[in-house]
C-alpha cells in the first residue's frame, strides 16, 4: 500500500525500508522484485547499485497466487545462517507489479517457541514444508537445519493435525501431537514424554 511504489519513487521506498527493516528486531533484509524476477530495491546495498535477478522460488508463487507467502528455512547466501522470507504482492492497477519480501532471521521462531512456557522435559519442535526442523525447545543449534525425525516427517504429511507415538531425534519415545498449517505447509509438533505419562499407573502399581 505504499504511496511511493504506487507513483514508482522507488528511491523514497528504499529509504523507507530501511526505516522499517531497523524496526524489526530479527529482520535482515527487505528486497522488492519485478514480474521478471529482477530484484530493485535491496536494503543490503544502496539504492541504484546493481542488483541481481532472482527471489527465489518465493516470488513467482506470490506472484501467481497473488496473496501473502512463507519460504521454506533458508541459509542466507551473504549471511550464511537461516533465514525465512514472507512476501506479499504489490498490485498496481489490478496487475501484480512487484513482489515484497522481508528475510527474517529464524531466530525469531525460536523465541515465540520459547515464550510459550513448554515444560522443559516436553518437546516442541517447529518444522517447514520441506520436513526441516526450524525451531526446536532443546539444543536448537545442534538441530537447525537437520531433517525432522522420521515419524515427525511422515506423520505430518499424511494428516492435517494428528496424535502418534514416535522417537525424536536423540530424546526419549514421546506421545506426540502436531498441526500443519495450510497456509505456509509449516507443522508444530508436541511431544510428551510417554515415561511421564504412564509413571503415575507405575507409582500406583
Amino acid at each position: 500500500t505504499s504511496r511511493h511504489l504506487q507513483s514508482g519513487d522507488l528511491k523514497t521506498f528504499h529509504e523507507d525500508s530501511k526505516r522499517v527493516l531497523a524496526a524489526h528486531r530479527e529482520a535482515e533484509a527487505i528486497v522488492l522484485v519485478d514480474q521478471q524476477g529482477q530484484q530493485i530495491v535491496n536494503t543490503r546495498v544502496n539504492f541504484g547499485e546493481p542488483l541481481p535477478r532472482g527471489g527465489g522460488t518465493l516470488a513467482p508463487r506470490i506472484a501467481q497466487m497473488r496473496d501473502a507467502a512463507i519460504s521454506n528455512l533458508l541459509i542466507g547466501p551473504v549471511l550464511q545462517k537461516p533465514l525465512v522470507a514472507v512476501g506479499v504482492p504489490v498490485i498496481i492497477a489490478g496487475d501484480v507489479k512487484y513482489v515484497l519480501t522481508m528475510a527474517l532471521s529464524s531466530a525469531f521462531l525460536q523465541r515465540l517457541l520459547e515464550a510459550q512456557n513448554i515444560p522443559r522435559d516436553y518437546l516442541c519442535t517447529v518444522v517447514d514444508a520441506n520436513k526441516t526442523i526450524a525451531a526446536r525447545s532443546m539444543e536448537i543449534d545442534k538441530y537447525v537445519g537437520k531433517p525432522a525425525s522420521r515419524g515427525l516427517a511422515k506423520n505430518s504429511s499424511l494428516m492435517l493435525e494428528g496424535t502418534w507415538i514416535g522417537e525424536p531425534l536423540q530424546f526419549e519415545p514421546v506421545y506426540a501431537a502436531h498441526r500443519r498449517s495450510e497456509l505456509s505447509g509449516w507443522t508444530v509438533a508436541l511431544g510428551v514424554p510417554l515415561s511421564k505419562l504412564h509413571r503415575p499407573l507405575w507409582n500406583f502399581l
